[in-house]
């Protein structure tokens, strides 16, 4: 079916609709194309076809259909375009045009439909597989975490070698007091052990 026959049906020409569908059945015998194109004009124009007039549509024998019964036929069509003069008129087309039909199906094959698209499925993986990856993300998640729990010193031990720092370096200022050498050395001291000892316990952390 043309674009062309698309819109003649929508501009209401019945006239050429129906020149156009009785043309089709001359061109293509195999009925396929007629029958959507009457299938289209039908559901468009619901004055397409006539009611019967009744009179005689035709010989059944058909020993007399040939190309010039078939035109005659194919005229009556103009006067009384009904559904009982049409499907007479197919009849005798497929008969008397039946080579015709078996060439074209030979060289122009009817198209199959095309196959209804349907949306890609993403495919799921197995039970347990999807239970390895889960537990595979928690590590990864555990792991992280610890690593940002331990990048950074306890700050307790922090205190203790900054305190201890500081008592050495108290120890170190008074030193020169020859009244308070005593003093002052055990200050260095214990300031010098706990800077050492604060250390340790941040190295400790960190290795953790």
């Amino acid at each position: 079916m043309t674009t062309k026959f698309k819109n003649t049906v929508d501009s209401g020409d019945m006239i050429t609709v129906r020149l156009m569908i009785a043309n089709e059945l001359m061109l293509d015998p195999r009925g396929d194309c007629f029958h959507e194109m009457l299938d289209y004009a039908s559901s468009k124009l619901p004055n397409l076809y006539e009611d019967y007039d009744g009179k005689d549509i035709g010989t059944a024998d058909e020993s007399a259909w040939d190309k010039n019964y078939l035109s005659h036929v194919k005229s009556e069509l103009n006067y009384n375009f009904s559904k009982e003069r049409l499907e007479y008129y197919e009849k005798v087309a497929k008969v008397v045009l039946k080579a015709k039909a078996e060439i074209l199906e030979k060289t122009e094959p009817k198209k199959p439909k095309a196959p209804t698209q349907r949306q890609p499925q993403i495919p799921q993986p197995p039970l347990n597989e999807r239970d390895q990856n889960r537990n595979t993300n928690r590590e990864k998640s555990n792991a992280n975490t610890k690593n940002e729990s331990t990048s950074s010193p306890n700050p307790a031990y922090v205190g203790i070698a900054a305190g201890s720092a500081a008592i050495t370096a108290l120890g170190f200022c008074i030193a020169p007091a020859a009244a308070k050498i005593v003093l002052a050395s055990v200050l260095a001291s214990v300031g010098a052990a706990g800077v050492i000892i604060g250390g340790c316990l941040i190295y400790k952390d960190l290795k953790k």
